[in-house]
């Protein structure tokens, strides 16, 4: 499918799901802080695997693959990360997603607003079922439950399945 701006979506309360989800990454970050005394990432802490290569972007390719970085053959240098999505470190026998992440450098072309500067691009792909609709409310009714529960209210967030809208 060939992107165009009509494809997405826009849910009326984007902005706040956006603040929300931001405070909740945060806030994640700040207990891992608390215990293990080093700071970490809110999510896919744990890194297993980093490689670096290159790829090439063939001739002639079909025009649903031909878009953003794939419009123009070439090579790419890339950095490769395989992770778990937990923020904590656990042990490799616990059962989790697996991840992989691979940064593409020195790509030119426009960028979206805020990364005018940038000149890497990145995918990101983890082996489990791709989000629902709704997927950014799940973490940020988590962060109105945290402030509640901090304010003394102690509100309950919905279920998840109502927040993903399913």
């Amino acid at each position: 499918m060939r992107f165009s701006d009509d494809i997405e979506q826009l849910q009326p309360d984007k902005t706040q799901t956006i603040a929300d989800l931001r405070e909740v990454l945060l806030d994640m970050s700040r207990t891992m802080h608390e215990h293990t005394g080093k700071p970490m990432r809110s999510v896919h802490a744990k890194s297993f695997g980093l490689l670096c290569g290159s790829i090439e972007v063939l001739p002639d390719l079909p025009s649903e693959l031909a878009q953003g970085l794939f419009v123009r053959p070439g090579h790419y240098e890339v950095l490769g990360r395989f992770s778990t999505p937990p923020a904590e470190e656990l042990d490799d026998r616990v059962s989790l997603p697996r991840a992989f992440s691979l940064k593409v450098l020195d790509v030119p072309g426009a960028r979206l607003e805020g990364s005018e500067g940038d000149t890497t691009q990145d995918f990101l792909m983890v082996n489990s079922p791709t989000f629902g609709p709704g997927c950014c409310r799940i973490p940020a009714q988590s962060a109105h439950s945290r402030r509640d529960h901090r304010q003394g209210t102690c509100r309950q967030a919905p279920a998840i399945g109502d927040a993903a809208g399913c």
